[in-house]
């Protein structure tokens, strides 16, 4: 057994809640977790690599679901206009890819008319940056907004 930190856990069995202290819970393997690791925390990995490696299975990879720390995550279609979209995990946060809608008047969707490959990154509904073609753009303070820490 291993400590979690700074954590409470909540169970119910039999009818009634047990409190679990930190000191007495356990890790085990994710039965999602490609990676077979029994890490109760993910390893931490450096924001920009994670949106780079997101877009790249997404977009040049195509695939079905991406990898991030050893988790799968599906590729979803929007329902209107059929664009790429990612919803995944990192360091604790929940992060969406969105591929960029080329019938917009951003100067990123003129990009993208143009034949580049764009997905834009959201945390807690903002957007926080975007990935054109391998190279990631972060949008300043937005992203200190979200309570990333980069």
């Amino acid at each position: 057994m291993q400590p979690l930190g700074a954590i409470r856990v909540v169970r119910i069995e039999g009818g009634g809640l047990v409190m679990l202290e930190p000191a007495f819970l356990e890790t085990r393997p994710n039965e999602y977790d490609t990676a077979g690791s029994t890490e109760a925390v993910e390893p931490e990995v450096r924001l920009e690599e994670t949106l780079i490696s997101v877009w790249r299975q997404a977009f040049v990879d195509k695939a079905d679901s991406i990898n991030v720390s050893g988790r799968l995550f599906p590729v979803r279609s929007t329902p209107k206009r059929h664009l790429l979209q990612v919803d995944f995990n990192w360091n604790g946060k929940v992060l969406r890819g969105l591929e960029q809608n080329p019938e917009t008047s951003s100067r990123w969707a003129q990009l993208a008319r143009q034949g580049h490959r764009i997905m834009q990154f959201l945390c807690r509904g903002r957007y926080i940056g975007n990935v054109v073609d391998g190279k990631v753009t972060f949008y300043g303070r937005r992203v200190g907004e979200t309570g990333l820490n980069w």
